[in-house]
């Protein structure tokens, strides 16, 4: 999924439009090796090349890495809300990539009726 950029800035504008997409298309698995994409990407800064970059591109960069990283926070939120409600025998409707509402778990009645 990663690619080979030999410029840091852009490698690291790269790996975080990979980790927006993952993040938003739910494909959590591939995250770790964007994560170590991002790391390598960042070791690979000099404080010249930080120096010499636009000033509105880092603040770009920040501002991705910020937003991202609160995507990441509501991902997080939702798997816990989620797993919440498996466990406590609610269930939960969620929506496929067409929009169509379906119910995970079956909710419990509140009441058992006896014949």
């Amino acid at each position: 999924m990663t690619s080979r950029v030999r410029d840091p800035l852009t490698a690291l504008e790269v790996a975080l439009e990979q980790q927006r997409a993952s993040i938003l298309s739910g494909a959590f698995d591939t995250l770790g090796e964007i994560e170590a994409a991002i790391q390598s990407a960042m070791s690979g800064l000099s404080a010249a090349a930080i120096a010499g970059a636009n000033m509105d591109r880092l603040a770009a960069i920040k501002a991705r890495a910020a937003h991202q990283g609160r995507l990441l926070q509501a991902a997080l939120r939702g798997v816990q809300d989620a797993r919440d409600a498996r466990q406590s025998g609610k269930g939960f409707t969620s929506y496929d990539r067409q929009g169509r509402a379906g119910q995970i778990g079956t909710p419990r009645p509140r009441f058992e009726r006896r014949s």
